[in-house]
């Protein structure tokens, strides 16, 4: 007779091996750098620069182009430097890929509507100037690696452990 074999219980992000837990560090660098970056050339700009790169995209009243230009900058820090350093990983993937989206949508409705208008993204370090293409493929990829963190959650190298399943359901 044979025994019946128990499914294995996934493994945590902290169990994984060495290799994953490499990638997963690239991907938070990645995902989550860009967010840092992002968040900190809006601050340097100052809020009328990115306040001004928010009415171009006309899908918020303009009473809130102003809140959202003091606010979103430090989002960006903030969850940036959480997913980066393996904070709460995949609560700040979550609010970095829930961002990306939101992002991603807004730009591909100005390419839908044909507007011809500064992403405001990066500040203009990129020598980007107006939104296209390459700005959706650009926010695909941030996407895909927060996505991984998200999934996967922050590996080895994060510096607090994953506490929960990708269900949702805590470990012990």
């Amino acid at each position: 007779m044979s025994e019946a074999v128990a499914p294995a219980e996934p493994l945590s992000s902290q169990q994984r091996g060495v290799p994953v837990s490499v990638a997963l560090l690239l991907c938070r660098i990645v995902a989550g750098g860009a967010f840092i970056l992002a968040g900190a050339l809006k601050v340097k700009g100052g809020p009328l620069i990115f306040q001004m790169s928010i009415e171009g995209f006309k899908l918020v009243p303009a009473w809130a182009t102003m809140p959202l230009a003091y606010f979103l900058p430090w989002l960006e820090i903030l969850t940036g430097l959480a997913l980066v350093l393996g904070i709460w990983t995949r609560q700040s993937a979550l609010v970095v890929t829930g961002l990306y989206v939101v992002f991603t949508v807004g730009l591909a409705s100005v390419l839908v509507r044909g507007l011809d208008i500064d992403c405001g993204c990066f500040g203009g370090l990129f020598g980007e100037s107006s939104v296209g293409p390459m700005s959706l493929v650009r926010n695909g990829v941030f996407i895909v690696l927060s996505l991984a963190c998200l999934i996967l959650g922050g590996g080895r190298f994060a510096l607090t452990a994953d506490d929960t399943k990708p269900s949702g359901e805590v470990t012990s």
